[in-house]
C-alpha cells in the first residue's frame, strides 16, 4: 500500500515544527535553526557557562522540555499542548540549536547567524509532571563537532581549571578493548604520564623506586605529596635538566660517625710491585658493624647487599639492561665506576700502608663467571713522593711523611674509567684472581669472554702495609657510577 509523506510527517505543535510519525513523537530531531521554525532554539550562557534551553538566549525566554502526555497550558513547571516555549521530546531525541560560542573555521564569530549545536535529550519528564528543571543543560548531552568549532583553551588555563573545586577538564578516549569511550580529567592525564614516565626510568635503569615515588611510596609522586600531579613532572623535570648526565649512582656507606670501622696491625708483606702472586687472605680487611648507614641511591640496580658484623663488602645487584639489553647503548656504556674512601691514618711508629679497591664482576650467565681487578692507592698530599704508599715521618729516615701520632686525613679515590690508571694506582697485577682484561679499566656496559655483561658488581676495601704500626679508621665509602 503506497504510504503518503503527509501520513508521517506533520507538524504536531503550535511553535515548533517537530517530526513524527503515525502520531507518536520519534525520538527524532528538531531543526532550532529552521527557517520554518517560529522561534529558535538557542543555547543560554551565564557568562561563560552554559545553562539553560532559550529561545533568544536569553536568562528569561527558557524552552521546557517535555515527554507526552501533556499536562495543563499555562503552569509554571508542567507542559501543556499550546504553552509556546515547549518542546516534545522523548529520552534519546536530538535537538539542534544555535549556540553563541561555535567558531568558523577562521576561527571567528559566524555571521549573521550563530552556528548550531546538536544535543542527545536524556531526561524528558510528562508534561504533566511538575519539574522546575525542564530548560537545564543538564537534561541533554552535547554530541561533539569538529574540534575547530570550540573556544581554544590554554594549557596554563587547563590546568587552573583541574584546580577549581567541583571543576574538571575532560579528555575523550575510545577503548578498542571495551569497545567504548572514557573520561580523562587533565590532572589524572598528567598523573598519567608522570607514574609512566618515571615506571619506565624504573625499568630502564635511570632512576630507583624511592628516588621515583618520594616518601608516599606512589610511583610518580616524585614530591612526596601524596599525589601525582603537574608539580611532580615539573620537580622532575627540573631535576633531569640540571643534569645532563641523567641520575647516576651514588651510594655511600657508613656516613656517620659513629659508624667508623677500625684496622689494626695492618697485615705486612703485600705491596705493589711484588712479583709473587697473592691471595685476598694475605691482605688486612675489617667488618661492617652491626648496624650500617647508608645514603644516596644505586640507579639501575635491582638492589645493595652489604653485610652486618662481617668482612666489607658492597654489591649492587641485578643490573637493569632493559629490554633488548638497549640499556648497554644508551645508559651504561658511557659510565664507569668512581670509589671515593675517606679515612683517618694514625702511624704509631714509622710505616707505610696500601689502600687496595678490590672490584669483583659478575656476569649474567648460568655460571656466575667472575672477572676480578685490584687497585691500590699509593699515597696522598705530601706523603707519596717516591710513589711507595702513605707513609710516616722517619719512614725514610727524614721528615717527609705524616707525623707520628697524630691523626691524619687520607681520602683517596680511584677511577675505574678506560684510560688505564697512574703510577700512584698502580694495578695490583699479581693478585692471584686478577683478570688482565681489566687492568685499564672498565666501561659499565663491559662484556665477559663468555660474551654476557654485567649482572652484580661488588667493592671491597682491603689495606697492606711494611710494619704493621698503623690503624686506619674508615669513615666512609662512596660509590658512584658517573658518565665520562
Amino acid at each position: 500500500m503506497a504510504i503518503k509523506l503527509a501520513d508521517v510527517i506533520e507538524r504536531s505543535h503550535v511553535s515548533f515544527p517537530v517530526i513524527e510519525a503515525h502520531d507518536k513523537t520519534i525520538v527524532g530531531f528538531y531543526n532550532g535553526a529552521s527557517g520554518n521554525a517560529q522561534q529558535p532554539l538557542q543555547l543560554y550562557y551565564n557568562s561563560s557557562v552554559k545553562t539553560k534551553l532559550s529561545s533568544d538566549g536569553s536568562a528569561g525566554n527558557t524552552v521546557k522540555l517535555t515527554s507526552l502526555p501533556y499536562g495543563g497550558d499555562g503552569g509554571t513547571d508542567t507542559a501543556g499542548p499550546t504553552d509556546a516555549l515547549v518542546i516534545p521530546t522523548e529520552k534519546g531525541g536530538i535537538l539542534t540549536m544555535l549556540d553563541e560560542k561555535l567558531l568558523t573555521d577562521a576561527g571567528g564569530h559566524p555571521s549573521p547567524t550563530d552556528f548550531v549545536s546538536a544535543y542527545l535529550v536524556n531526561v524528558a519528564n510528562q508534561g504533566s509532571n511538575v519539574d522546575a528543571a525542564r530548560s537545564s543543560i543538564g537534561r541533554l548531552s552535547e554530541l561533539a563537532q569538529q574540534f575547530n568549532r570550540y573556544p581554544i583553551v590554554t594549557g596554563q588555563q587547563a590546568v587552573a581549571l583541574g584546580d577549581v573545586d567541583g571543576e574538571s577538564f575532560l579528555f575523550a578516549g575510545y577503548s578498542t578493548e571495551q569497545k567504548s569511550f572514557k573520561a580523562i580529567s587533565f590532572a589524572q592525564m598528567i598523573a598519567g604520564i608522570g607514574a609512566q614516565l618515571t615506571t619506565d626510568l624504573i625499568n630502564n635503569g635511570v632512576i630507583t623506586d624511592s628516588q621515583a615515588s618520594g616518601q608516599s611510596g606512589g610511583i610518580g609522586d616524585v614530591n612526596g605529596d601524596g599525589s601525582v600531579s603537574t608539580a611532580d613532572l615539573l620537580e622532575f623535570l627540573t631535576a633531569f635538566g640540571n643534569n645532563s648526565a641523567g641520575f647516576e649512582t651514588d651510594y655511600t656507606t657508613l656516613v656517620d660517625t659513629p659508624s667508623d670501622q677500625s684496622v689494626d696491625n695492618i697485615a705486612v708483606g703485600v705491596a705493589p710491585g711484588v712479583s709473587s702472586p697473592f691471595a685476598v687472605s694475605d691482605l688486612s680487611s675489617w667488618n661492617y658493624g652491626s648496624s650500617v648507614n647508608i645514603g644516596g641511591e644505586a640507579y639501575g640496580w635491582t638492589s645493595v647487599s652489604f653485610p652486618t658484623s662481617a668482612a666489607n663488602f658492597v654489591r649492587f645487584n641485578t643490573m637493569n639492561l632493559g629490554t633488548g639489553n638497549e640499556l648497554l647503548t644508551t645508559h651504561w656504556h658511557a659510565r664507569r665506576l668512581v670509589v671515593d674512601i675517606s679515612t683517618m691514618v694514625t702511624f704509631d711508629a714509622p710505616d707505610a700502608i696500601y689502600m687496595i679497591v678490590h672490584v669483583i664482576l659478575t656476569d649474567a650467565s648460568g655460571n656466575a663467571n667472575t672477572n676480578e681487578l685490584m687497585v691500590v692507592t699509593s699515597g696522598y698530599q705530601d706523603f707519596n713522593s717516591n710513589n711507595n704508599g702513605f707513609f710516616s715521618q722517619g719512614y725514610y729516615g727524614g721528615t717527609a711523611g705524616a707525623p707520628i701520632g697524630v691523626p691524619i686525613p687520607w681520602t683517596p679515590q680511584v677511577d675505574f674509567k678506560t684510560e688505564g690508571f697512574t703510577e700512584r694506582y698502580p694495578v695490583a697485577t699479581n693478585y692471584e684472581n686478577h683478570t688482565s682484561a681489566l687492568e685499564e679499566g672498565f666501561m659499565m656496559n663491559y662484556a665477559f669472554s663468555s660474551n654476557f655483561n654485567i649482572k652484580n658488581m661488588e667493592v671491597r676495601i682491603h689495606f697492606a702495609g711494611t710494619n704493621g704500626s698503623t690503624t686506619v679508621d674508615i669513615e666512609s665509602v662512596r660509590h658512584r657510577i658517573i658518565s665520562v
